[in-house]
């Protein structure tokens, strides 16, 4: 049996893996999907700090008002409007123009797309 107390010692435990971690999100999304009010709070909070990453690179760029896209991607958001809507009232809150939306890739793509484009131009100091 676990308590919570055990879990900063399991997620920083050298014998944890992505995966490991992962199946308990798969958990919490599916007790939320159930209707659990503790695994609701956990994506709604979630969301909010998704939301306060990109809210602190649009400050520093000072984009919050401009429109600018913000595409998700990640095991996560299988989750669905549970964390998306959160994470959407937080940025339309501080950021009105940002408009959340599914990748135009899938995460390979853009992995591809990444390296053909440092390929075509390395940078300085780089072999």
């Amino acid at each position: 049996m676990c308590r919570p107390d055990d879990l900063p010692r399991f997620v920083y435990a050298a014998t944890t893996h992505v995966d490991d971690i992962a199946r308990y999100g798969k958990l919490v999304i599916h007790a939320a999907q159930a209707g659990d009010d503790v695994a609701r709070e956990i994506l709604n909070r979630g969301g909010s700090e998704l939301a306060e990453c990109v809210l602190a690179i649009a400050r520093r760029l000072r984009m919050t008002d401009q429109e600018f896209p913000v595409a998700y991607v990640g095991g996560a958001f299988h989750a669905g409007e549970l964390l998306l809507n959160p994470m959407r009232l937080r940025l339309l809150r501080d950021a009105p123009g940002a408009s959340l939306l599914p990748p135009r890739q899938s995460p390979v793509e853009g992995a591809a797309m990444m390296a053909m484009h440092a390929a075509a131009a390395p940078r300085a100091g780089r072999v």
